[in-house]
């Protein structure tokens, strides 16, 4: 059985997305696509309602493109199990309210048991300084918490 991978928006956004002038959002646009081409299949990749929603946001050739990515991936839905998470870990993780669909992404994959969560959002999702606490109202809900990281941290090996 392969792990369980939440795709976050971000990274169907740097997969997606014309290469950058900007060297490090550049080389996280290469490191994506280079993940995608070589690593997507050791996994069983999930995108969300709200990734869907995400992604439709913006240009309309981005886009299609962005649609065109994800069109063969598991959809998981907000069901009320997410809704009560994200609510916790707002609450109980001190986690910001104004990041909360960073807390819904987290909270849909904790509920489907995703092994990973993909990202490239360093503000809220890949953000270490908020796992231990999110980790802790995760687990006093009888919830693992996944491994949240980058493209570049699954490329290797």
């Amino acid at each position: 059985m392969k792990p369980l991978l939440y795709l976050e928006t971000s990274v169907i956004s740097y997969l997606t997305s014309q290469v950058s002038k900007d060297p490090i959002l550049a080389g996280r646009q290469l490191v994506t696509r280079e993940w995608w081409k070589a690593k997507r299949k050791d996994f069983d990749l999930f995108i969300s309602e709200v990734v869907i929603f995400e992604i439709n946001q913006g240009d309309p050739k981005r886009i299609k493109a962005r649609l065109d990515a994800v069109k063969k991936l598991q959809i998981l839905q907000i069901n009320q199990a997410a809704n009560d998470l994200v609510q916790r870990i707002i609450k109980d993780a001190d986690y910001p309210s104004t990041a909360y669909d960073d807390a819904l992404h987290i909270s849909i994959a904790i509920v489907n048991q995703m092994d990973f969560i993909l990202t490239w959002n360093f503000r809220h999702i890949a953000n270490p300084t908020f796992w231990k606490s999110i980790q802790k109202t995760c687990n006093a809900s009888g919830y693992d918490f996944p491994i949240i990281c980058t493209p570049s941290e699954l490329l290797g090996g």
